[in-house]
C-alpha cells in the first residue's frame, strides 16, 4: 500500500494506463496515443536514459516544442527519478547557454527545428535529437521505478528581469499538488469509466 505522500508522477500515469490502456491519453496532429502506448514509450524512453548512463538525481537539459517525446521524457524523468530542465526556445543564445550551464545536465535533448541552438548553447555536452530517443531500443524498462515523491523532476526558470534567469526546482509531490489545484481550478472532472 502506497500513501498518498509517497506517490510520484511516474506512479499516478502508470496506475491510470494500467487501469485504461485503452483510453485516450494524447493526441497530436493526426497520431493518438492511448495510456497503455503512451505508457510502453515513456518505459522505452526510461530504458534508454539508464542505458545512456543517466541516474537518479541527474539533469537532462530539453530544447523543444510541445510534442509527444516531451511528455514522454518527463514521465521518463519521473520514473526513473532524473530532473528535466525546460528550456525555453525563445531564449537567446547566450541565455540559453547560461540555462544549460547553470543546471549542468549529462544529456541535452533539442528537437530538430532547435537541435542548432542546442548544438550553439551546449558547447561540449551530450546532445541528442529528441526524436531519436529511444529509437535504438525496443527494451521497455522492467526494473522498478526509482523516482521518489521527495525527488526533484522539473527545472524552471525565473524571468531574469533583474538579471539571468535563474533555475527553480520543482519536485514531484508538488508537481503533484500542482495538477490536483489545476483540475479543481479548471473544474475538470472524471469522465472516463474503467472498464
Amino acid at each position: 500500500h502506497i500513501g498518498m505522500s509517497d506517490t510520484t508522477v511516474y506512479g499516478l500515469f502508470a496506475m491510470r494506463a494500467r487501469a485504461q490502456p485503452a483510453a485516450l491519453a494524447i493526441v497530436e496532429g493526426d497520431r493518438r496515443f492511448t495510456y497503455g502506448a503512451l505508457l510502453r514509450e515513456v518505459d522505452r524512453f526510461s530504458a534508454s536514459l539508464l542505458g545512456m548512463g543517466v541516474v537518479r538525481g541527474d539533469r537532462i537539459a530539453i530544447l523543444s516544442e510541445n510534442r509527444w517525446e516531451y511528455l514522454a521524457v518527463q514521465l521518463a524523468c519521473a520514473r526513473i527519478g532524473a530532473i528535466a530542465a525546460c528550456q525555453n526556445w525563445r531564449l537567446a543564445r547566450p541565455e540559453l547557454q547560461h540555462c544549460i550551464a547553470l543546471v549542468d545536465p549529462v544529456l541535452v535533448l533539442a528537437s530538430a527545428r532547435y537541435l542548432a541552438d542546442a548544438q550553439a548553447a551546449a558547447t561540449g555536452r551530450t546532445l541528442l535529437a529528441i526524436e531519436t530517443l529511444g529509437a535504438n531500443n525496443n527494451e521497455r524498462e522492467n526494473g522498478q521505478a526509482t523516482g521518489q515523491a521527495d525527488d526533484g523532476l522539473l527545472i524552471i526558470y525565473t524571468s531574469g528581469t533583474t538579471g539571468l534567469p535563474k533555475a527553480a526546482l520543482i519536485g514531484q509531490r508538488a508537481e503533484i499538488a500542482r495538477m490536483c489545484v489545476l483540475r479543481q481550478d479548471l473544474g475538470i472532472a472524471g469522465t472516463a469509466s474503467y472498464v
